[in-house]
């Protein structure tokens, strides 16, 4: 967890990486999904915090270099100003699991990184872990705005904002007419279907959407 005290300096502004820096990285590449939650506040002391698909900001394989981990999200994540709760899942399906990520200490599976590696936007150092977590880092990039056009629906209507940040969840308003359902959503950029979660929200990504 990244308190929303330490993270100011991303306020309004997007997340374009993620970057772990540790000491004696042996894995040349791993499958990944890391998942991005803001609350108030988080009680990871008592009970997990349950992920949702919603939530994941990368899914893939990525190739590590020695003591450095490097993600690069395929769509920045706008930062809303909560505290910022960072899970990591290895998805490789070997036994070498990617205890960087882990506590494993008395069968513990979750830690808060707190005091030993504190967070510092300005100065990206390196070297240091706390309870097998490694110091977390940020790349940081400039929130970019992207227009929503929606098109004409027969029986229906759908409503959405005209313009959303990329990485933003958008949330598109469906009223089917009186004896209908919807069939499916489309979000296209140019000609690159974009996902649309069970609920018909979709991240916007870094271009215009019809």
């Amino acid at each position: 967890v990244i308190p929303a005290e330490d993270l100011t300096a991303v306020s309004g502004r997007a997340i374009s990486d993620l970057t772990y820096y540790g000491t004696g990285y042996v894995h040349d590449s791993r499958t990944l999904d890391v998942y991005f939650q803001e609350a108030d506040s988080f009680d990871l002391t008592s009970a997990f915090v349950q992920v949702d698909q919603d939530d994941r900001v990368f899914t893939g394989t990525v190739t590590f270099d020695s003591g450095v981990l490097c993600v690069e999200l395929s769509v920045p994540y706008a930062y809303g100003g909560k505290d910022l709760l960072i899970t990591v899942v290895d998805n490789t399906g070997s036994a070498d699991t990617l205890n960087e990520f882990a506590g494993v200490s008395g069968g513990a599976s979750r830690y808060v990184n707190t005091t030993s590696a504190a967070f510092d936007v300005e100065n990206l150092g390196t070297g240091i872990k706390s309870n097998f977590v490694p110091k977390t880092t940020i790349g940081i990039c400039e929130a970019s705005t992207h227009h929503i056009t929606v098109e004409e629906s027969e029986n229906g209507s759908v409503t959405a904002p005209e313009t959303a940040y990329g990485g933003t969840r958008v949330r598109p308003v469906i009223t089917p007419a009186e004896g209908y359902v919807l069939k499916k959503l489309t979000v296209m950029q140019g000609e690159t279907a974009v996902e649309v979660a069970k609920d018909n929200s979709f991240i916007m990504p870094v271009g215009d959407v019809v």
